[in-house]
């Protein structure tokens, strides 16, 4: 058939017979079953039943469990700034000592000086909850106080129980203030904290005075889900 235009086809059936047009050449292609569903379905399923004789029980079982996942709604994505957003959580059991670690050393690489010191009573003790969530919490008040003072900064840790579960207390404290700071409660870090904290049970405190920026963050052990 000849071909007319740069881009013509003719339909046949269910099969589309395309003609693209390149300088001089002529490209002829198929596009077959549009819209539908084509059969076999799945190359890999016929090739095992050609192969076995028929398909073995485990291939029904998950394709009624692929039905079933099909059909339920889709999971809504966790939006900071939706409270009712469900929380998509990663619980793990974590070193806690390693994490503080992890966290001052990001400060240095960040602002090439070391703007927290820390402390752990216990450098053996773990905590089980999302990991991200509570390095977030206590990096957005680390910046919070930052912002005000940037020398003398301390971090302490201690294992205690918080409403009958095991955690871990955190308290951020500035170093010796030069001049007072306005009340951070309504700081945008400090409510990010808050919002981050409050999501894995945590709580968090502010200390402050003329002299000095305090944060007491106690965070619980993460139930399962």
């Amino acid at each position: 058939e000849k071909h007319r235009g740069r881009n013509s086809f003719r339909k046949k059936a269910s099969s589309f017979r395309l003609w693209r047009c390149f300088g001089t050449r002529a490209i002829v292609g198929m596009v077959e079953s549009n819209g539908k569903a084509v059969l076999p379905q799945s190359l890999y399923e016929a090739q095992l039943a050609l192969r076995l004789g028929k398909l073995p029980a485990w291939v029904s079982d998950v394709q009624q469990e692929q039905k079933q996942l099909e059909s339920q709604p889709l999971v809504k994505f966790y939006d900071r700034n939706d409270p009712n957003s469900p929380t998509w959580f990663y619980p793990e059991t974590f070193n806690v000592n390693d994490m503080l670690g992890y966290l001052t050393k990001l400060s240095l690489k960040m602002f090439n000086t070391k703007l927290y010191t820390y402390r752990i009573t216990d450098d053996k003790a773990t905590l089980h909850t999302d990991q991200s969530f509570v390095r977030q919490t206590l990096y957005a008040l680390m910046n919070a106080i930052y912002q005000h003072h940037n020398t003398g900064n301390t971090i302490t840790a201690q294992p205690m129980s918080i409403n009958g579960k095991p955690g871990i207390e955190f308290v951020i404290t500035s170093g010796q203030l030069s001049k007072p700071v306005t009340d951070l409660q309504a700081d945008e870090l400090v409510v990010a904290a808050h919002a981050m904290a409050n999501r894995i049970g945590g709580k968090i405190q502010l200390k402050q005075s003329d002299s000095q920026i305090q944060f007491v963050v106690r965070i619980p052990q993460l139930s399962a889900q």
